[in-house]
Order: C-alpha cells, then sequence, then structure tokens
C-alpha cells in the first residue's frame, strides 16, 4: 500500500463537514471567526496534502547508499557499506519503527519511512540503526548482497 488512502479521504470528508455544519455552530453575526475557522480549514488541508506528497529519496551506489534525513532537503547523506555491521528488509510495524515520517532519537537513530510497505535497516558500526523505507526489497537485497564485502548478517 503506497498511501493510506481511506484515511485521506475520511479525513477529507471530515474537513468537508466541518466546513459545512460549522458556520452554523458559531456565531453568525461574527464575521471575523467565520474567516479564521475557513482559513484553518484551507491551512488544515494544504498541510495535510504537503505531508502526503513528501517523498523519501534513497540512491544505490556500488560503495554507498545516498539517501535524504530532512523533508524538502536538496542534501543528500551518505552511508558507506564498510559503515554497515549488519541490515535486515523486513515488513513495517508501527510501533517499532515510531510511526511515519523523518524521525530521530536521542541514540542518534534516524528513522525514515513515508509509507506502509517494506524498510531497510541498517545498524551501523558505531552502533546507531538507520531505517529506511524501500519500494523494491528485492532490488535492495541484491544491491546489498553485490556491494558489500563483509560478512553480512541477513534477517530478512
Amino acid at each position: 500500500m503506497k498511501h493510506p488512502w481511506p484515511i485521506i479521504i475520511g479525513l477529507m470528508l471530515f474537513s468537508l463537514l466541518l466546513f459545512v455544519a460549522g458556520p452554523d455552530v458559531m456565531n453568525a453575526e461574527d464575521e471575523g471567526e467565520f474567516i479564521g475557522f475557513v482559513a484553518s480549514i484551507i491551512l488544515g488541508l494544504g498541510t495535510f496534502l504537503l505531508a502526503m506528497n513528501i517523498k523519501s529519496h534513497i540512491e544505490l551506489h556500488p560503495t554507498e547508499i545516498r539517501f535524504k534525513d530532512m523533508p524538502l532537503s536538496k542534501k543528500l547523506k551518505v552511508i558507506r557499506l564498510e559503515e554497515m555491521e549488519s541490515y535486515s528488509i523486513e515488513k513495517y510495524s508501527l510501533p517499532n519503527f515510531k510511526g511515519l515520517g523523518f524521525k530521530r532519537d536521542f541514540k542518534g537513530n534516524k528513522y525514515i519511512v513515508m509509507r506502509f510497505g517494506m524498510v531497510l535497516q541498517i545498524k551501523t558500526k558505531q552502533g546507531k540503526k538507520l531505517v529506511l523505507g524501500i519500494n523494491e526489497p528485492g532490488k535492495v537485497k541484491r544491491y546489498i548482497e553485490q556491494n558489500w564485502e563483509e560478512n553480512p548478517t541477513y534477517n530478512g
């Protein structure tokens, strides 16, 4: 599943309900309150649609994996294959990967998962974890097996 479309449609219908029923609930004499209400609905929907269109970006190179670690950033971060201690490819689960989006924790771990599906989980020799959402797990597995010269520990 690329996007949680039922959730998107449900939120849009809820926002439409607020837009239609909201003015009747509010004080009809206060024009400023109505303008604020309409502006908040438009801003909320716009932000939601922008967030749903942000994609993660991953490039596989012979000696490294490049990825975006911030939304709307043009600069790519690099993890060299020789820095990897182990990796696994597994199905995304909400509790294990701390939700969707660009996330970091106090240990220096990064979670870059924009959609439900499969993830590549990399553990570095420094003890940090990098989790990347991937679309083609077979391609990523072949890439790592062909290019990683260490003794891999594969758990997927």
